[in-house]
């Protein structure tokens, strides 16, 4: 099995973002401590559930993989300040999924997610 999780070749942009609002929270994975509502994105390869958490420092959830396309989706943190972004574990093959548990760098925030992919 290709050893997993560290994406550093994304094959995909942006096909659905997820804002960072700061809403009601709700119960936080573990090691997380206040987290907005969870917000479902997709995109054509798969979709993942996230919660941005800690004031938008960290995205948690699942990622899912839906297809049998050789592509494995992955979640995209976009940061604030002069850009960039951070990605999670990707999930893969079809029906897999994998954790997502992303943070910003240090005096950054997220701004918003997305998914990408990698070929897998």
């Amino acid at each position: 099995m290709i050893l997993k999780k560290f994406a550093a070749v994304l094959g995909g942009a942006m096909l659905l973002a997820a804002t960072a609002t700061v809403g009601t929270a709700t119960a936080a994975p573990a090691g997380a401590s206040a987290c907005g509502p969870q917000t479902r994105i997709s995109s054509a390869e798969g979709y993942a559930w996230i919660a941005f958490c800690d004031g938008n420092t960290r995205v948690v959830g699942t990622v899912y993989d839906t297809k049998s396309d050789g592509r494995c989706p992955l979640v995209m943190g976009y940061l604030s300040g002069t850009g960039g972004t951070v990605n999670s574990n990707w999930a893969g093959p079809k029906d897999d999924n994998s954790p997502v548990d992303i943070g910003a760098a240090a005096g950054r925030t997220f701004v918003g997610a997305g998914m990408g992919y990698i070929r897998c």
